[in-house]
């Protein structure tokens, strides 16, 4: 009994073992077939394009002049304040300097100006602000005044290259092409570009003191 158990298990081994090789013998004769059907895939990067100018440009310009009392100061500066294109903190800035003049006796002529040049992460905004404030010649209580405000938001264009993805196999291929944009900088041109479309008069310097936009 015990003789019969083992020549039945030997059998049994040699045929698994026999099936195993034809399995890998099989798959091995199929290599040249399966290979057919593997996919194969690529990127490859163009050469880095710079643009020149902006991608978004936002201009205001507000000029005025007039006169009112002295009494209607402090109204008048509200109602400037709130109809400015600017952001909170530029409003509380000006707010500031425009309090400051409600206590002048304007015995000479009083001016403010005020700017303001930010750029990050591709965008920026400059803002320019200036009033004149003086007595009128024939009523101590009256004041005259003169308003200049100009300002900018803008994007600048970011370089960008084309991201070129290939995809093949035996079904077909496929090609795509994507545009990868980079981070953009701030040079010399968007400077000029500014100083071309800003007022006449205006300029604007950074915190160190240099002149960046000049039209006086």
């Amino acid at each position: 009994m015990k003789v019969s158990v083992v020549l039945v298990l030997f059998s049994v081994f040699a045929l698994s073992h026999g099936f195993i090789e034809t399995i890998t013998g099989a798959v091995t004769a199929l290599q040249p077939v399966l290979s057919m059907f593997k996919t194969e895939k690529s990127t490859k990067m163009g050469q880095l394009q710079q643009q020149t100018g902006f991608k978004s440009l936002d201009t205001h310009t507000d000029m005025a002049s007039g006169s009112t009392r002295r009494s209607n100061l402090p109204r008048m500066f509200a109602y400037w304040v709130s109809t400015l294109p600017l952001g909170n903190e530029y409003k509380a800035k000006l707010s500031q300097f425009m309090q400051g003049a409600e206590w002048e006796e304007f015995l000479d002529p009083y001016s403010t100006l005020t700017q303001d040049f930010k750029f990050a992460d591709g965008k920026g905004g400059v803002y320019y602000f200036k009033a004149v404030l003086s007595l009128h010649e024939s009523n101590p209580d009256v004041i005259r005044w003169e308003k200049v405000l100009w300002s900018a938001k803008f994007q600048v264009a970011q370089p960008f290259c084309i991201v070129t993805k290939s995809k093949s196999s035996f079904f077909g291929s496929k090609v795509t092409d994507e545009v990868r944009y980079f981070q953009a900088t701030l040079n010399p041109e968007h400077i000029a570009a500014l100083r071309d479309i800003a007022i006449p008069f205006m300029f604007v310097t950074s915190p160190s003191g240099q002149v960046l936009i000049d039209k006086q």
